[in-house]
């Protein structure tokens, strides 16, 4: 079975709206996706990391992103450990979502 894994361990502060530039907010809870928005049945936290996985009997179709939907963010500093396992990932930041045609 061939079996994509890819994990983020993130660790994500920015300055969240309208918030001062020294209060500081961390962006994963490290529980669950909360503020975040992903395809269902892809992306879940496991262990305090999160697991965006697609397999043989869940194959996607194309990209599946895992968005930040709790606010907008501004002047952030990235931080985050990954393990990637027989695939092509990666991280992108400071993108807007297109609308579905």
């Amino acid at each position: 079975m061939i079996k994509k894994l890819f994990t983020l361990a993130l660790t994500l502060t920015a300055v969240v709206l309208p918030a001062a530039a020294q209060d500081f907010q961390q962006l994963f809870n490290d529980n669950d996706l909360t503020g975040w928005k992903g395809k269902p049945g892809f992306w879940r936290v496991e262990g305090g990391a999160i697991v965006g996985e697609t397999t043989k009997e869940n194959p996607t179709q194309g990209n599946t992103f895992l968005v930040w939907q709790g606010g907008q963010v501004q002047d952030f500093e990235f931080s985050c450990q990954v393990k990637f396992a027989g695939n092509n990932s990666g991280v992108q930041y400071r993108s807007e979502a297109e609308a579905k045609k």
